[in-house]
């Protein structure tokens, strides 16, 4: 099985790396990742824009959220 590798930027433009992940659930504040190692993890204000199926990658990138509406 191979576990799913997510990668974002923080509030801060850094990028933070989530590996060993076993499920990944949408919300209407942002997603909701599930990893082995570190249990629930929030992302609130993210959407997935692209799976590198191959790598076993999520990429993510901020959107606009009513409380930062140009983020």
């Amino acid at each position: 099985m191979c576990l799913m590798k997510i990668n974002c930027l923080d509030d801060e433009g850094q990028n933070q790396r989530f590996e060993n992940i076993t499920a990944v659930k949408t919300t209407a504040d942002g997603l909701v990742v599930e990893t082995l190692l570190d249990g629930t993890k929030h992302l609130p204000g993210k959407t997935i824009v692209g799976v590198d199926c191959s790598q076993g990658e999520i990429y993510i990138a901020t959107f606009a959220t009513k409380d930062q509406p140009h983020a």
